[in-house]
């Protein structure tokens, strides 16, 4: 396969896998609804993470073919990967930490519990 069309497929996969990704996302709740659900939200925002890969390396293809004729090809690619960087840090956040602070403060006190909420 030829770069061109290697990076066609992977925005088309990365674009795929965010559509599976928010069909899949969970919605909102309070810390006992985080704790049933904590797999889906960690298995949902572990494909987040690879979503935005696939994209860039994707684009970072696109970029190289359009640099030839256009200047700001690479200022795009830069602005899309610091967005893509954001999406990630908000995967990681929502999607690993949060459900891992709930799960180690679910036997807490229910002071400890009430601060949290």
């Amino acid at each position: 396969m030829n770069r061109d069309r290697t990076s066609a497929v992977a925005i088309i996969l990365g674009a795929v896998a965010f559509v599976v990704t928010m069909a899949l996302h969970p919605t909102g709740g309070d810390l006992d609804y985080i704790l049933k659900i904590a797999p889906v939200v960690v298995g949902t925002h572990s494909l987040a993470l690879a979503s935005p890969v696939l994209v860039v390396l994707g684009f970072l293809g696109l970029t190289v073919r359009l640099s030839e004729d256009h200047v700001l090809a690479p200022a795009g690619m830069v602005t899309f990967a610091f967005g893509a960087i954001a999406a990630m840090c908000a995967a990681v956040l929502n999607g690993l930490a949060l459900p891992s602070f709930v799960l180690q403060h679910a036997q807490s006190d229910a002071a400890t519990l009430e601060v949290i909420r």
